[in-house]
């Protein structure tokens, strides 16, 4: 990864992207701080990740991160950031270009329906293009009506829970 990293540098900085840490193991830890030791090669490299508040405490790799870090004497510089609601007329913005003219009179009732969330915004223009703007628990109600009994059935459990399950708290052995 190293060489990689470096060879596209062609000795410029790079900055690595990774985005929701929160999902990634412990040995993604290992490897970021691996590429971040200085050698030889005159990598310089700067890696800025995005993790989810309300998962920093599960996340494995974060808490890998700040032990390995402080072995070597080492700090993780967190910058804490506050990511809120796109504001109506950015998500206006955003649909107009995922519908282009096709749907100027639904592009509020869409945006507000959103309620300035990006993905919700991005999953409506997907199925909005179609027809009216639904409510969200409609819409919700429409994606999930022909998914198999065994999706439905976690589909549920998962909305019920209220909030993030731990990763393979749903699953059960097959065979």
């Amino acid at each position: 990864m190293r060489a990689l990293l470096t060879a596209a540098a062609d000795g410029r900085p790079v900055v690595l992207f990774v985005d929701d840490l929160h999902h990634a193991g412990a040995d993604t830890a290992g490897l970021m701080l691996d590429l971040l030791l200085p050698r030889a090669d005159g990598l310089a490299l700067t890696i800025v990740a995005t993790c989810r508040s309300d998962r920093e405490a599960d996340s494995a790799c974060l808490r890998e991160l700040h032990a390995r870090a402080s072995a070597r004497g080492q700090a993780i510089a967190e910058r804490p950031l506050t990511v809120g609601a796109l504001a109506p007329a950015a998500c206006e913005a955003l649909l107009r270009h995922h519908l282009g003219g096709q749907a100027d009179a639904r592009i509020s009732d869409l945006a507000r329906e959103s309620g300035g969330n990006p993905f919700l915004l991005e999953a409506l223009a997907r199925d909005g293009a179609a027809g009216p703007a639904p409510a969200i628990a409609e819409w919700v109600r429409r994606r999930a009506q022909g998914l198999p009994d065994e999706a439905a059935r976690l589909l549920a459990a998962v909305a019920l829970s209220g909030q993030p399950l731990p990763q393979g708290c749903c699953c059960r052995p097959r065979g």
